[in-house]
């Protein structure tokens, strides 16, 4: 078959994969929230932004004004502790950010 290329559909997969953990990691910080978890909310909406800067992929004004107010009610609650949790999460890389999602989503971790 002319042009089948299984690496270039592997590479396409894992580019749309990357593509879209941003949001899902955004859908678990609110999440976070909702259960009463601040840092934890923090730590996701900070991995997600690792993520994005990764791909290069960026929020439209009216998402991230949403994420922002959703995010700064759990800021006020942990005070200085906030700018830590968020810069966690800002450091991580796609595979850790995506690795910790996964364990917050299947209830593994306490943080």
């Amino acid at each position: 078959m002319a042009g089948f290329d299984p690496n270039n559909i592997l590479q396409n997969a894992e580019q749309q994969a990357k593509d879209k953990a941003d949001s899902a990691i955004d859908e678990l910080a609110f999440f976070a929230l909702r259960q009463g978890r601040p840092e934890r909310a923090l730590r996701l909406g900070g991995a997600a932004l690792a993520v994005r800067r990764a791909v290069g992929a960026s929020l439209h004004n009216s998402e991230r004004t949403t994420l922002e107010k959703r995010l700064d009610a759990a800021r006020k609650h942990l005070g200085e502790a906030a700018a830590a949790a968020e810069a966690e999460g800002r450091s991580m890389t796609i595979e850790s950010a995506v690795d910790y999602a996964l364990r917050v989503a299947r209830g593994a971790t306490r943080s």
